[in-house]
């Protein structure tokens, strides 16, 4: 799977089940900042440094817990990216 179709098809849809659209893109766009993801031609290293600032966020780390972040880390940075 391409590194910006995991993100739209796996990482998207986990976040707006736990905050909704809105704020499952704001997450998204705030981590693209931290890290320095590219929007466009996202490679394997972007992706995971995009997921690992993600699961830092301290909106999913206070709706998660510390642990749920880190499940979700895993799981995310699991999925097999061309």
């Amino acid at each position: 799977m391409k590194a910006q179709d995991a993100i739209y098809n796996i990482v998207k849809p986990d976040l707006e089940a736990l905050f909704g659209e809105g704020l499952a893109s704001l997450i998204i766009m705030s981590a693209r900042t931290k890290s320095g993801a590219p929007s466009l031609n996202l490679k394997k290293d972007d992706y995971n440094k995009l997921v690992k600032a993600i699961c830092e966020d301290k909106r999913v780390i206070d709706m998660c817990g510390e642990s749920g972040a880190k499940d979700r880390l895993f799981k995310w940075q699991s999925t097999e990216i061309d």
